[in-house]
């Protein structure tokens, strides 16, 4: 028996994660499935995210784009950790924060 799915809101300090995320085209709107009425505060949710993934699907974003949304890593730092700590100590370091989401 698969547990039933629960599905939630996250917000970071100015930010809504999921429409984020769905926005750049790193998740796909789930279609919901199933009878239960939604309220109008869910039904307008659901819309909005499924523009943003249209939006994003239109301008080649993420999992939309030529790649598939696959990311070349190039692991450069191995061998040289110490070094690269040493550099970076204390600085800001642009990077690709990323987001877990269970089913």
């Amino acid at each position: 028996m698969t547990p039933p799915r629960e599905n939630g809101m996250v917000f970071l300090p100015g930010i809504n994660v999921l429409e984020h995320v769905v926005a750049d085209g790193w998740v796909k709107v789930r279609e919901q499935s199933g009878k239960k009425e939604k309220s109008e505060e869910e039904e307008a949710i659901i819309s909005k995210l499924k523009g943003l993934e249209e939006q994003a699907k239109a301008a080649g974003k993420g999992i939309w784009g030529a790649t598939g949304g696959k990311v070349e890593m190039k692991p450069e730092v191995v061998g040289k950790e110490k070094e690269f700590l040493e550099q970076w100590k204390g600085k800001d370091l642009d990077g690709i924060h990323g987001v877990y989401c269970a089913n």
